[in-house]
């Protein structure tokens, strides 16, 4: 099958075509700000998560005001909160609810109402820094949720509006790749895209596959992930098998994840996209999300109708000398709007 990927006019892509790069982008970097959100969905009507839930955020207050040094206060602190009470309020919160779906900032709002009737009241602590709370509790979710990132394809090459958002008002190019069907997957929405490694392993280059998904598309709201679903990875901050995902145990949890970020709302279905997703439990710099494609998978680029003869020049040189033998088309648009090929 062909995939294409749409690639804006920059100093970048002439670099990844000389290095047969294709970059990964992460959440920050996405122009749908519903895409890659990792939205927690802190919702239930369970009591034992309720429980599970104080149990958490009272560990995580014990964890602040042990951060600023002082055990004692730390420990006041945690004594002079009624868990029990804190369990009864949220629970009674959610109950009332109309909608099963209680965001971060929800839960943000609940656990401000509660401190603001019922301020700890210690020597050397007048009330409880709730504050530091949220921002020790957005770090660590972070941490777990925003640290993907993806690499985007299309099946179409002739999208009028992706050449004007993804390639430069219709100056960039679009790169076409050829993916293999994945056996063992027996699924014709995961295809292997092929990839080679970024640096020798004992003299040699290794090729392999990445699995490319196909993006699902949703005419109503996106799934959420359910937080009690995810507690051991919350409580696991630092663990070296979670980290590196070293363990199986922790591959489920990064599976969820992938499938959140292979859906998006009804509105973007005309893409018909294809993802490449990487699941990161820590933070990734953006040379670390860079992949080698295998050059001979790259069997065509598409100029756009305003693409500039020295854009075409500079494309030309920059895959001078390389394995890859794409085919050249030039696009052209008509007067309705639709985009037109022809092989030059």
């Amino acid at each position: 099958m062909k995939l294409y990927r749409y690639r804006p006019l920059s100093e970048i892509l002439f670099k990844e075509l000389l290095y047969s790069e294709i970059y990964s982008a992460s959440p920050i970097e996405l122009n749908d700000p519903l895409d890659l959100n990792g939205q927690l969905n802190f919702f239930t009507k369970n009591e034992t998560e309720v429980n599970e839930l104080v149990n958490f955020i009272s560990k995580q207050m014990f964890m602040v005001h042990l951060s600023n040094g002082n055990y004692g206060l730390a420990k006041g602190a945690m004594d002079s909160v009624n868990l029990q009470q804190l369990v009864s309020y949220i629970t009674s919160d959610f109950s009332n609810r109309s909608i099963d779906v209680i965001t971060k900032k929800d839960l943000f709002d609940i656990l401000s109402a509660f401190y603001q009737k019922n301020p700890p009241a210690i020597d050397g602590l007048e009330r409880f820094e709730i504050e530091e709370l949220f921002h020790k509790l957005n770090t660590l979710f972070s941490q777990f949720l925003n640290n993907s990132s993806v690499a985007c394809f299309s099946e179409n090459s002739t999208n009028f509006l992706m050449w004007s958002h993804y390639a430069s008002g219709h100056t960039g190019i679009c790169l076409e790749f050829e993916v293999n069907n994945d056996q063992k997957a027996n699924n014709s929405d995961i295809y292997n895209f092929p990839i080679i490694s970024n640096r020798p392993y004992e003299g040699k280059i290794l090729e392999y596959s990445e699995k490319i998904k196909k993006v699902k598309y949703s005419a109503s709201a996106l799934t959420t992930l359910k937080f009690y679903d995810y507690l051991p990875i919350f409580y696991n901050q630092g663990d070296v098998d979670l980290m590196n995902l070293s363990k199986s145990y922790w591959h489920q949890y990064a599976n969820g994840v992938e499938n959140i970020f292979l859906e998006k709302l009804s509105p973007w279905s005309d893409e018909n996209e294809w993802r490449i997703v990487h699941v990161s439990f820590q933070k990734t710099l953006p040379e670390e999300r860079i992949l080698k494609f295998n050059s001979k998978a790259l069997t065509g680029i598409y100029f756009g109708s305003k693409t500039s003869d020295m854009t075409q020049y500079r494309v030309h040189k920059a895959i001078e000398g390389s394995i890859c033998n794409p085919v050249f088309y030039m696009c052209n648009v008509d007067g309705t709007r639709g985009i037109g090929v022809k092989k030059i």
